[in-house]
């Protein structure tokens, strides 16, 4: 997402015009990006009214704006969750993937949307279900599927529309 770079050093002048470099930083230029957003309530689940104004509210300051469209709810398929009733998470962090009841609930929403699916578009999944590992969203760094999960997690956001734009924060630019 950078355009531009620039290196800035401090430098200290030092007795006899000699100069020392005492710090340094990288300062980047990010041009304006406006992104595809697909958001799907999966079973009962809903979106969350705010999730627009959140979205803008986080992201405009550094020049990302959001198309952000809503899909209509998508029926879990047979099977998932598994008789535990909650969804199979690993942990987060720089490896983080998804699992295959994940990969296999992607593949099903994938087929769900047909011909509305763009593979230039970034996804949100909204579900009212647990995960295995107490999370309360999900989304590995630089991916285009992420998950928003039930109430019973473990891990605390005040909103879930936060939690969204937090996991977007992971998938679109691999914050960690």
């Amino acid at each position: 997402f950078t355009d531009a770079q620039e290196t800035i050093l401090a430098v200290r002048r030092l007795p006899g015009d000699q100069e020392v470099i005492v710090g340094m930083c990288e300062l980047l230029y990010l041009p304006h990006r406006t992104l595809n957003v697909q958001a799907v309530p999966l079973a009962i689940a809903t979106i969350p009214g705010d999730l627009e104004a959140t979205l803008r509210d986080i992201y405009a300051p550094v020049g990302i704006d959001f198309n952000l469209s809503r899909a209509a709810a998508t029926a879990l398929p047979a099977g998932i969750p598994g008789p535990d009733g909650a969804l199979d998470t690993e942990g987060t962090g720089s490896w983080a993937n998804y699992t295959p009841e994940l990969q296999d609930l992607q593949d099903h929403v994938r087929r769900s949307l047909g011909e509305a699916y763009r593979g230039d578009s970034y996804y949100l999944l909204f579900t009212e279900l647990p995960t295995t590992s107490g999370l309360a969203g999900f989304m590995p760094l630089a991916r285009q599927w992420g998950y928003v999960f039930g109430e019973g997690s473990e891990e605390r956001k005040d909103r879930r529309s936060l939690i969204a734009a937090h996991e977007l924060g992971h998938g679109i630019f691999g914050l960690q």
